[in-house]
């Protein structure tokens, strides 16, 4: 099933420290990719893998309402993490 957000009890606010654009469509889409600091990458990596953790993404900047929540569990994110900071082949 779809994993639940961690209760805001334990929850931590932090922010990308570089957000980049990877590609954009024609019609002006554009894909991005955000850089978090090394020491929440190593605050997530230290959970267990089936805890979860939420990344909000603010859709609009003119309104800070409009997000978009992600959950994640921390063993699919050390998987992502690893696969993603392989060499170029």
């Amino acid at each position: 099933g779809k994993a639940k957000a961690p209760p805001a009890a334990i929850s931590i606010t932090t922010q990308a420290i570089r957000r980049d654009v990877v590609s954009r469509s024609e019609a002006g889409v554009s894909e991005l990719s955000f850089v978090f600091p090394p020491a929440l990458v190593a605050r997530i990596s230290a959970l267990h893998p089936n805890e979860r953790f939420e990344v909000s993404v603010a859709t609009d900047p003119r309104d800070p309402g409009k997000q978009l929540k992600l959950t994640f569990e921390a063993g699919d994110f050390a998987a992502a993490h690893a696969f993603a900071s392989l060499p170029p082949l």
